[in-house]
């Protein structure tokens, strides 16, 4: 009796999972179709250049789901009730993926190219001309400062 209680539980579980997890996909299919979730610079770095190491993650995060979702599929055919075993290959290849696109992600962070736009980059730089031309302009304008001589200072020694 406990072990057709547990398995009763054990389906319950599993089909509430399975509802959380198709309402959480709902609520992120809505959000895409309302542009709330933007698709169009999800592979793109801040200033708007495609990123390599970010549609690399992509692929492989996308062919290794799909490929996980196959097996489960087809462990369920069987009715052995096993979970499928992912080769440790697998996750060591996504695991490279992602490392590659965190390094990627802080070598264009440390830098302004890698996240300012070309323009604001112009932007910068004309106001650091601006500024330096306007600090030698103030040099070159400025008096040479003025000497008090106070009386009680100058003495004549003869």
């Amino acid at each position: 009796m406990s072990e057709h209680i547990f398995n009763w539980t054990m389906a319950l579980l599993g089909v509430m999972v399975c509802v959380f997890l198709g309402a959480l996909a709902l609520i992120v299919l809505w959000l895409i179709w309302t542009d709330r979730i933007r698709l169009d610079s999800m592979l793109q770095e801040p200033n708007g250049n495609a990123s390599m190491s970010r549609f690399q993650l992509f692929v492989f995060t996308m062919v290794i789901a799909f490929s996980f979702f196959y097996l489960v599929a087809e462990s369920s055919n069987r009715q052995d009730g096993k979970f499928p075993q992912v080769p440790d290959g697998v996750l060591v290849l996504l695991g490279i993926s992602a490392s590659t696109y965190a390094v990627g992600k802080g070598i264009s962070f440390s830098r302004d190219e890698g996240v300012k736009t070309p323009e604001q980059l112009d932007k910068d730089r004309n106001v650091r001309r601006e500024k330096v031309q306007a600090d030698k302009e103030a040099t070159i304008n400025k008096a040479p400062p003025e000497v008090e001589v106070a009386s009680s200072d100058v003495s004549i020694h003869t």
